[in-house]
């Protein structure tokens, strides 16, 4: 028999087997990655097959080991088994690229058919080593369990330890061993946890034989009180009540409604709660990560914070499960409280993101604080419902084991009932529940499942009194009818709302206006989508005249300040290539940049885009921003993930076009690795070319050195051009030299249908365009220097830029890049001969100088150095006249700088100021309306009303003119046209701050207008 101290041991092991399963678990997800795509299909295949295989190895094992008499040695094997095929595992995965991409290449058109054979494939690689995974627990059950009495402590206790390991393992992978180690160090570790311990039990094993003589280990008897290996003073301990249990044959007497219908009852019941638990899961990871982000740490949290609740729930019922006389009531009971507990938990997520606000506002300077109270907030919503479905699993043990000697038996069938549960849970509450019924309504079903299930077994069971019985059948069935449907729905602005990434943003609003954190939130804008799909939310607001798209809650497009990147992502690389034929978009969002490539003479354009729901907004909402691209047949949209379909097809692209979202956000930094751009050169024609999007903003400046290094390392020529200073910039590299050829570019900007577009955007000329310009592939080694290169294993971004989510990098990137701020003349050829020539290359030198006092004064501004940023822009339109970006920055700052001067009392200088801005930007809105307003004040109201006419020339949409001409109309007295200014300033800002004032004021013009007739209410755009 085993001893106290070798139980003690065998516990640490299992713990540590514990540990080694959840690093598995997110290693894998992240090695399926590369051939299944950074999906919601990949992270459910593992998921699925994970659990499968515990299933599987718990039902087979259990089958087995009761025959058995040295567990300890079977789990030994089992340990060392594992150990060695998941150190195989990541050459098996390389192993099957060959046959994912024959599989693609077949199955491209169908997606649906696609996934099914990742799904079989990658679930034959995992499938061994996690069924020897489940088969661990029934065979240390075996080991451990010597008594009846003790038998659901036993049991719990063990199952407990091992959940306990499971989650350091989960915050371990997550937050010290990926980041630290790579993949492949990870799971170095994780195999070398096991064969260590494979390695320890086995000298366990043969020490326990040596000190029984070096005979077997003798076989449980039918009797537990002749069992031996029972000292005296235990057997003497016994009461009375354990001896009469003993004399019947190891069946709990107490539990008089074990008749044979229970154990079927209990483990129906136990697939269906497990079903509950992991579509609780599922939903509340969806809930929180538009909560707290999708980052690679924000998703070990949210899952540390589930596991951790389970174990708790496990130690501490384990500990009163083997006293309860009513187990199949107590089984009941659990499930109404998780039921009960669930949807409590739902209008406290409906509240969060707007608490939430204020956490991450208070605790952005810390990554580490922040992560900390996250967790700890994420733990106590889900603590009370884990910590109930922690309490599952030791009463199901005990309702279900009727003898000692069949304790494999039954935790093998208890544990694979569970386990068959949480894969149809996790299935069903993925792809089916919440893309049909929404989030919310996902967890309302499974509520339901758990208070259904706590009915029926309470009115199956016995309890101490009938009246307790039907009382808590009866509270559960009042939450069923009332209580369920009455929880109030969740507001999709607040859900909606980005509250990790925005908090500042709307602390700052908060604070401006006056307002509570919920109508400082509500101040940008109104939903006009919302949809809940399979991997991720997609939202549209608008806001003022400007409409946004959001996935997950941050905004990824607009038809505001986002539209100059979203078509210079097109432009840049397509300007590049001499005849572009075939092109490649990653990522389709609003649909802008593949609007702006199919301005160009292409025959096609491939479209990936990972979420289905992008492509109906883009038709929808943003066709005329996109220019109807949704409905060119040149278009083909592909429903997949980016780096999977780069990987596999075998199509070849003239120019490759990569927006994908922040690199923060798991799976994303994918494609930002060596390998990746490897498989991007490798998949273009000869004279291709590649643009790949790059944020600057909350990212180091070494994560953007690492960026550029490994781009450059990948291709031999290569560049870097500017898109919007310390924000936004592209990756531009070439299969062969790189050449921009000045003449194409003048023929391409007079073009109809391509310089229409840029100069949307402010590109009028070749001198606008050759300024995007920033460096080339030896200013680029140079900047870079000698940072690490971005890899598949080390996934270096995909940790490290979380940690600079709130950083303000924006000035520290440009003072980073000055010096390294290249002639774009290095890649023009086709120049004009003779004097043209030369002028033209004089130009592009000056455009590149102003270009870098641009960056300077932007450096000046943001640290609060307005005059030295004043000087530097005044610099920047004397090197370049008629600059627009240096113009635009100019006139912006000497608006700023006029209204301080007006806050000062200093109104004549003010003027002077806004008239300055006027001057140097005639083409933009806002400093038009500033001296517009400034005219109002001095009774010059022709003046004004000709500025802001000229703005509404600019734009018809510009909210803040119509608001100003309303001004305009009430002190001339003109009722009806102040009316109509009100009116199309609230359909043009329908969220603005002032919205109750103005709709006050509009049902007071019109009793003025039409006296008497009934008031209509402004409509809202919808």
């Amino acid at each position: 028999m085993p001893t106290s101290r070798s139980k003690t041991l065998v516990l640490w092991f299992f713990f540590l087997s514990g540990v080694s399963g959840l690093i598995y678990e997110v290693v894998w997800a992240r090695l399926l990655e590369r051939v299944m795509g950074a999906s919601v299909y990949s992270i459910t295949t593992v998921l699925t097959v994970f659990m499968a295989g515990l299933a599987l190895g718990s039902f087979i094992a259990g089958k087995i080991i009761d025959r058995r008499s040295d567990p300890l040695r079977i789990y030994g094997v089992l340990e060392g088994l594992i150990g060695v095929f998941c150190l195989l595992v990541p050459v098996i995965v390389a192993a099957t690229i060959p046959i994912y991409r024959a599989a693609y290449q077949g199955f491209e058109a169908t997606f649906h058919t696609f996934s099914l054979i990742r799904f079989l494939i990658s679930g034959i690689v995992l499938l061994i080593p996690t069924t020897l995974m489940g088969a661990t627990l029934p065979v240390l059950s075996k080991y451990f369990t010597t008594r009846y009495d003790n038998l659901g402590m036993t049991v719990g206790r063990l199952y407990a330890v091992n959940t306990f390991g499971a989650v350091i393992g989960s915050f371990a992978a997550g937050f010290v061993l990926m980041p630290s180690f790579g993949i492949m160090g990870t799971v170095f570790i994780a195999a070398g946890i096991n064969i260590v311990v494979s390695a320890l039990v086995f000298a366990r094993y043969r020490r326990e034989k040596a000190e029984a003589g070096g005979g077997r280990a003798p076989k449980v008897g039918k009797r537990d009180v002749k069992r031996p290996g029972m000292s005296d003073r235990e057997r003497r301990g016994r009461s009375d009540s354990e001896r009469r249990r003993g004399r019947e044959g190891n069946v709990e007497p107490a539990q008089r409604e074990s008749r044979n219908w229970v154990p079927t009852l209990v483990l129906v019941a136990l697939a269906c709660s497990g079903f509950a638990a992991l579509v609780y899961q599922v939903a509340w990871m969806r809930t929180l990560s538009l909560i707290i982000g999708s980052s690679v740490y924000a998703m070990s949290l949210i899952l540390t914070a589930y596991i951790l609740g389970l174990a708790i729930g496990t130690t501490v019922f384990s500990r009163f499960v083997d006293r309860s006389r009513h187990l199949l009531s107590a089984f009941g009971t659990l499930q109404v409280g998780i039921g009960a507990a669930a949807i409590l938990v739902v209008p406290v997520l409906g509240k969060l993101p707007v608490w939430m606000v204020a956490v991450v506002d208070s605790n952005k300077g810390s990554f580490a604080t922040l992560m900390f109270v996250e967790f700890a907030i994420v733990f106590l919503i889900v603590l009370i419902p884990t910590v109930l479905m922690g309490g599952i699993f030791p009463t199901a043990i005990r309702l279900c084991t009727r003898r000692v000697e069949s304790i494999g038996r039954s935790v093998g069938n208890v544990y694979a009932a569970n386990t068959v549960g949480n894969i149809l849970g996790a299935f069903a509450g993925g792809f089916l529940l919440i893309p049909w019924l929404g989030i919310q309504r996902t967890i309302a079903v499974a509520v339901v499942v758990n208070l259904v299930l706590g009915i029926t077994i309470l009115l199956s069971g016995t309890s101490p009194t009938r009246a307790r019985k039907f009382v808590t059948a009866g509270v559960a069935a009042l939450l069923l009818v009332a209580v369920v449907p009455a929880v109030p729905s969740w507001d999709p602005v607040i859900m909606s709302s980005g509250a990790y990434l925005y908090a500042d943003t709307y602390m700052k609003e908060a604070r401006s206006w006056d307002v509570s954190r919920e109508d400082a939130i509500r101040l940008f804008g109104t939903v006009l989508y919302h949809k809940e799909g399979v991997a991720t939310t997609v939202t549209v607001r608008q806001a003022r005249s400007e409409i946004y798209l959001q996935s997950n809650g941050k905004t990824e497009a607009s038809t505001g300040p986002d539209m100059r990147t979203q078509k210079l992502l097109a432009h840049a690389p397509m300007m590049l290539h001499q005849d572009p034929r075939d092109v490649l978009v990653i990522g389709l969002a609003s649909g802008v940049t593949v609007g702006a490539a199919l301005s160009y003479p292409v025959e096609s354009i491939d479209c990936v885009e990972i979420a289905p729901a992008m492509i109906e907004v883009a038709e929808t909402f943003f066709a005329e921003a996109n220019g109807h691209c949704m409905d060119d047949p040149r278009l083909r949209m592909v429903i997949e993930d980016g780096r999977n379909h780069v990987a596999f097809t075998a199509r070849r692209y003239d120019v490759m076009i990569s927006q994908p979202s922040n690199p923060w956000i798991a799976g994303i930094s994918n494609l930002f690795t060596r390998e990746f751009f490897a498989l991007a050169r490798d998949r273009m024609n000869p004279g291709g070319v590649v643009g790949m999007w790059f944020q600057a903003y909350n990212m180091s400046p070494d994560e953007f050195r690492m960026i550029v290094r490994t781009f450059s390392e990948v291709f031999a020529d290569a560049s870097v051009w500017e898109l919007d200073p310390g924000v936004d910039y592209m990756l531009v590299g070439t299969v062969g030299e790189m050449e921009l050829d000045y003449k194409l570019l003048t023929e391409r900007l007079a073009d109809q249908s391509i310089g229409a577009d840029l100069r949307s955007v402010g590109i009028r000329t070749p001198l606008d365009y050759t300024g995007l310009f920033l460096m080339g592939s030896g200013a680029m080694r140079s900047y870079a220097g000698d940072v690490p290169i971005h890899t598949d294993n080390g996934l270096q971004l995909e940790f490290s830029a979380p940690k600079n989510m709130y950083r303000q990098s924006k000035a520290e990137q440009l003072i980073g890049l000055d010096s390294y701020r290249s002639n774009p003349g290095i890649i023009l050829t086709g120049l004009p001969e003779g004097g043209e020539g030369e002028r033209v290359a004089e130009a592009v030198e000056s455009r590149a100088l102003c270009r870098r006092f641009l960056g300077r004064g932007m450096v000046a501004e943001e640290m609060g150095r307005l005059e030295e940023a004043l000087n530097a822009y005044s610099d920047a339109t004397n090197a370049s006249p008629g600059e627009p970006e240096a113009m635009e920055a100019l006139s912006r700052l000497l608006c700023h700088l006029g209204s301080a001067l007006n806050r000062e009392r200093h109104p004549e200088e003010a003027l002077r100021y806004f008239e300055a801005a006027v001057k140097e930007a005639p083409d933009l809105p806002q400093p038009k309306c500033l001296l517009g307003t400034e005219y109002v004040k001095r009774g010059r109201i022709a003046d004004a009303e000709a500025e802001f006419s000229r703005v509404l020339e600019l734009d018809p949409n510009y909210a803040e003119a119509h608001l100003n001409m309303a001004m305009i109309h009430e002190t001339r007295g003109e009722a009806g046209a102040q009316l109509a200014a009100l009116e199309r300033y609230l359909a043009n800002a329908p969220a603005a701050s002032n919205v109750r004032e103005v709709r006050e004021r509009i049902e007071r013009l019109k009793q003025q207008v039409t006296p008497g007739l009934p008031v209509r209410p402004p409509q809202t755009p919808e």
